[in-house]
């Protein structure tokens, strides 16, 4: 006579080797096709976040998303006439990262590099609670910033009140183990002040801007 116990015992040893196999599938697919299925997930995440600040978002990524993400021909679209960004492009972005210094507690080295090649922006500030710093305070950079930064032929717009502030063809190299450089095609502060052709060259040794 068959044991009731050691057959449910069986069946459920057989519904657990299932449960491992299946598993061991999936994990061998996600090593296989890790990138186009992470990717398809950036893609999906970015453009539901971007349509609820009433953006649409276009782009190609590609690299490895575990040590570096490039995006090409990003284009931002408003959707209403809210949205925080009138018109945004961009032709190249590469970003380079080591998510360990995450698991070390160490954000400050979690970005390596960030390059930025070709790109326009046309953005329209929302209200914010947050009051701007004193005049005397000191201004210091996020405590996640680049370890590399180089900007190439950025320009970036920002609607404000008496005149915009505009920024036309911005280059910027930031190393903190070799001298930079500056340049600036037009500067115009909201005051209505305007300058041309500036340059000039940066020093990030130590990871501190001069």
């Amino acid at each position: 006579m068959a044991d009731p116990q050691h057959d449910k015992s069986q069946a459920k040893g057989k519904r657990w080797r299932r449960v491992w196999i299946s598993l061991g599938i999936v994990f061998a697919l996600l090593l296989v096709f890790h990138r186009p299925i992470l990717f398809g997930a950036i893609h999906w995440f970015a453009v539901r976040a971007a349509a609820k600040e009433n953006l649409k978002l276009e782009f190609q990524a590609e690299g490895n998303p575990f040590t570096g993400v490039t995006i090409r021909n990003l284009r931002v679209t408003p959707l209403k006439s809210n949205a925080p960004i009138e018109s945004g492009e961009a032709n190249y972005i590469r970003a380079e990262y080591d998510l360990f210094a995450l698991l070390r507690g160490n954000k400050a080295d979690l970005i390596d590099s960030i390059d930025l090649h070709d790109a326009h922006f046309v953005i329209k500030p929302q209200p914010s609670a947050k009051p701007s710093p004193p005049p005397n305070e000191k201004v210091s950079l996020p405590g996640i910033f680049p370890q590399r930064l180089r900007l190439e032929s950025v320009s970036v717009t920002v609607r404000d009140q008496p005149s915009d502030l505009v920024i036309e063809n911005l280059n910027l190299e930031l190393n903190p183990r070799a001298a930079g450089a500056l340049s600036i095609a037009k500067l115009q502060l909201p005051s209505s002040q305007a300058w041309s052709r500036i340059a000039g060259t940066t020093n990030y040794e130590n990871r501190n801007l001069i």
